[in-house]
């Protein structure tokens, strides 16, 4: 196993540990609600799951992020992609957080 597959490793471990100590509850129903669904979309800078870039709840979050990241399936600014994924899909801009 390369060095690079086992960081991958490890980094899911730890956050499978960070969503389980935020509440979240495994489930054999994969579109079961939970409290928190962290993701790991990019390691090393490489995308990984290519099939994960395809959706809204991955692309318009992050686009916020890395507005200007080349999507790695189409070659188009991260932004522009998301902007078209909001029109074909419903997704609520996310608001800040209040501190009170």
């Amino acid at each position: 196993m390369s060095d690079l597959h086992q960081a991958y490793l490890s980094l899911s471990s730890i956050i499978r540990l960070i969503e389980a100590r935020l509440g979240r509850i495994r489930s054999a129903d994969k579109n079961a609600p939970r409290t928190i669904d962290l993701d790991i979309v990019r390691f090393d800078e490489q995308p990984l799951n290519i099939e994960f870039w395809a959706y809204a709840f991955v692309v318009v979050p992050l686009a916020e992020l890395m507005p200007d990241f080349v999507h790695p399936v189409c070659g188009e600014r991260l932004s522009k992609v998301a902007e078209q994924l909001q029109r074909q899909v419903w997704i609520a801009p996310r608001r800040e957080p209040s501190i009170s």
